[in-house]
């Protein structure tokens, strides 16, 4: 591995395998499995926060993955940014849309979106 120690578990539907490590040996890591894995299995390496994904593809390589994942600080953007609302808890945080974002490009309905944020907002003080 290239920069520390890279922890990992498959869970147990059997179906993901969790990474913990830079990007690069998480990276490494991936392609090894996906070397494993008949191609007509569709295999994705995305973060926690669903805030990027790839297909692992049999021409992926390391670079896609982490050119993927390496985030450099975004410009204000010109668009306003969706606010979304709940009670008296506003969730604008540009990570939490981005998160809004992703799960809607993914095909997560808006209204299973809002149930899940008006649920959060319970248990925020």
């Amino acid at each position: 591995m290239l920069r520390f120690n890279l922890e990992g578990l498959l869970e147990q539907t059997g179906q993901c395998v969790a990474l913990e490590g830079d990007i690069r040996d998480c990276a490494k890591f991936a392609l090894w499995f996906r070397s494993l894995i008949d191609n007509q299995y569709a295999l994705f390496f995305y973060d926690q926060a669903y805030s990027a994904d790839i297909e692992l593809r049999e021409y992926t390589i390391k670079n896609d993955i982490v050119k993927c994942f390496t985030f450099t600080p975004a410009k204000e953007s010109p668009q306003p940014i969706e606010t979304v609302s709940t009670n008296l808890t506003f969730f604008n945080h540009p990570i939490t849309q981005s998160f809004i974002e992703n799960l809607k490009r993914h095909g997560v309905d808006s209204t299973l979106i809002n149930k899940a944020i008006k649920e959060t907002s319970l248990f925020q003080t």
